[in-house]
């Protein structure tokens, strides 16, 4: 008779073990069952998973076809001649001169309580950009990378053979059939690689929307039709509102962007009740319009609410010392940001030119600005009670006293020049980076970047204050009891601290702006 089991000896143990050569069969038989019942379904979740997500692919690229298809039916049809609004002009007005604080006529003159009338700019609750209304999925096929550069920044796009994309001609059955190759899924792969870029350089919608043009213009050529049209569709499966015209005379392709935002010197026209803007410089009276739109679509806003991610391309430093403390700093900025500011589109909200400068008062400080200036400006500031910390600030952008008009940059201040001079034009505002970088600036620029340094340094709530004339600021400091001219604004207290009145301590009116009425806007957070 076999025996199924033997005795061994281990440590001095009497033990009984399976016969090793039938027990190791069977496990290795029940070893192998199991390796199968888990290999079979890894490979039946795998099959249902590759099932599921090529059904999940046909079903997207079905919707996006038929919504396509609609588009380009309604875009065959004959384009309506509709006028376009007068742009809305830069306001303007002469600004009052900087002058230097007379200490001995100003220490006379007691605190007020400014009369103000309260700018409310709502600011946005901020949403998700606009998405396509499906998921646009990668195809399958390999495709190699293609690169262009947006504001000095390398960027990789597969275009696949857009480069070879022509139009019939520039009537409406061409658009239309233009359309359809664009649009069409085989270039699934540059929506989808435009919406990574989008993420990963951190672009806002204005952003966005030059960098989409930056491409069209790289793959089908500047100013053509072809970029204008392929801008437009990149654009609009992204999600956004836009609707393509043409001016009647010399048959070129324009966009008409859906802004909630009112842009200067844009032409405009009205579809359904919303404004649509040209924002390519077109002054054309009429234009020819497709006024059919997409499914899910949603305005773009001008608000920088993020700073692009754009390469470092570094200014030489600044040095920038206060005229009454012992203060001075190094300013660093990218000058790639600069450019990008250079072409950003001012404008104001529901037609309230108030409204202007917190666009640029709002939007965040630059990494190169919180890398390079703000560590040095906390050290020195670190210990001061907050109302002498806002004097040292304010010493720091004021206007050298011995040259207030900028005539040479002595380093103390900042240099103070008007528009007309620095731009040769009515009106432009600066961003806080634009002031720290360009050799002159004026009162509305120094407000702009005071009020940023007073809540990135300080935590402390501002107003940008508005005098005929003038733009300066104000500063609330809660529970602290700070002496001087002020602003009561919705029951708070916001104490004058007026960047461009040379020697002008917190508490200050310039004397031109003294017993004026004022608007204040409040700044975001």
């Amino acid at each position: 008779m076999q025996k199924h089991l033997v005795t061994a000896l281990i440590g001095g143990i009497f033990v009984l073990l399976p016969n090793a050569a039938i027990g190791q069969s069977a496990f290795d038989k029940y070893r192998q069952q199991k390796d199968k019942e888990i290999q079979d379904y890894t490979t039946r979740r795998s099959n249902q998973f590759n099932d599921y997500a090529e059904r999940k692919r046909r079903e997207f690229n079905e919707y996006r076809s038929r919504k396509n298809q609609e588009f380009a039916s309604y875009m065959e049809r004959k384009w309506q001649s509709v006028s376009l609004n007068e742009p809305l002009k830069r306001p303007e007005e002469k600004e009052l001169e900087p002058v230097v604080r007379d200490e001995r006529d100003d220490d006379q003159q007691k605190a007020q309580e400014i009369k103000a009338t309260v700018i409310q700019v709502k600011p946005e609750v901020p949403q998700p950009q606009p998405e396509p209304v499906k998921p646009i999925l990668e195809n399958q096929t390999p495709e190699p990378y293609s690169t262009f550069t947006f504001y000095g920044t390398p960027m990789k796009v597969r275009w696949g053979k857009l480069k070879n994309f022509k139009l019939a001609g520039s009537n409406e059955k061409s658009m239309a059939k233009g359309f359809r190759t664009l649009a069409d899924t085989i270039n699934n792969n540059v929506f989808h690689d435009c919406l990574k870029l989008r993420e990963a350089y951190n672009l806002c919608d204005w952003a966005y929307y030059q960098m989409l043009e930056k491409l069209a213009e790289e793959i089908c050529g500047k100013g053509t039709n072809e970029a204008v049209l392929l801008h437009g569709v990149l654009f609009q499966q992204s999600g956004y509102e836009v609707r393509f015209c043409l001016t009647p005379t010399d048959k070129k392709l324009h966009l008409l962007t859906r802004l909630i935002e009112n842009p200067y010197d844009c032409r405009a026209s009205s579809v359904n009740g919303k404004l649509y803007y040209l924002l390519d410089g077109c002054q054309a009276s009429h234009v020819d319009i497709c006024s059919f739109g997409m499914a899910g679509e949603r305005h773009m806003t001008l608000s920088i609410d993020r700073i692009p991610r754009l390469a470092k391309n570094n200014s030489q430093p600044r040095q920038i010392s206060a005229a009454s403390y012992p203060l001075s700093i190094t300013s660093v900025v990218n000058k790639n940001l600069i450019d990008f500011y250079l072409h950003y589109p001012a404008s104001c909200k529901d037609g309230n030119m108030m409204t202007r400068w917190a666009y640029y008062a709002n939007a965040p400080a630059s990494p190169e600005m919180r890398e390079s200036l703000y560590p040095k400006l906390r050290e020195k500031l670190a210990n001061l009670p907050k109302p002498q910390a806002v004097n040292w600030l304010l010493s720091l952008l004021q206007p050298d006293p011995e040259d207030v008009y900028g005539k040479r940059d002595t380093g103390i201040g900042l240099p103070y020049m008007y528009d007309s001079q620095m731009w040769n034009c009515i009106d432009r505002a600066n961003f806080a980076e634009e002031t720290l970088y360009y050799p002159g600036s004026d009162c509305e620029d120094h407000a702009i970047l005071l009020s940023r340094l007073i809540r990135d340094l300080l935590d402390l709530d501002v107003v940008l204050v508005y005098y005929p004339g003038h733009l300066a600021t104000a500063v609330c400091f809660n529970s602290e009891q700070v002496n001087g001219d002020y602003i009561n604004v919705n029951g708070r207290k916001f104490v004058v601290a007026d960047p461009t009145y040379s020697r002008g301590k917190l508490g200050k009116t310039m004397p031109e702006c003294r017993g004026k009425e004022v608007k204040t806007i409040l700044c975001e957070r």
